[in-house]
């Protein structure tokens, strides 16, 4: 499962790269939310989705820095946290974000489906 989480893992940083809503759609579960990294707020996966396919939220780059990953397995669940370096815009406006996140996966017998995602700036 630790090589299935990683892949799961850049396999939504590729999407969000691409603006691929239909990969997202495909890996995020129905009841994803996400603590997103610019201002804290909870964003549920029908909202997540829709700013990525109306252009809204675009990523030019996210960069994962590899040294960083800790990954834990219980069960059919597993944790991820890393640090990225993100290069993005929000409603038309471009940040470069350095980040440390935890996403957390759960496999419900179809694959690997990400449950939650947070982010948090640092210096």
């Amino acid at each position: 499962m630790y090589e299935a989480l990683i892949d799961a893992d850049g396999a939504y940083f590729d999407a969000l790269v691409a603006s691929d809503s239909g990969a997202l759609e495909r890996l995020l579960s129905d009841d994803f939310i996400i603590v997103d990294v610019l201002a804290g707020e909870l964003v549920p996966r029908e909202v997540f989705l829709a700013l990525i396919s109306d252009g809204s939220l675009r990523f030019e780059r996210i960069s994962r820095e590899p040294d960083s990953l800790v990954v834990r397995i219980h069960g059919d669940v597993g944790v991820v946290v890393g640090s990225t370096q993100l290069v993005m815009s929000f409603q038309g406006h471009r940040r470069q974000v350095a980040s440390r996140y935890t996403h957390v996966f759960a496999d419900g017998g179809s694959g690997l489906r990400l449950v939650a995602a947070q982010g948090t700036p640092r210096a």
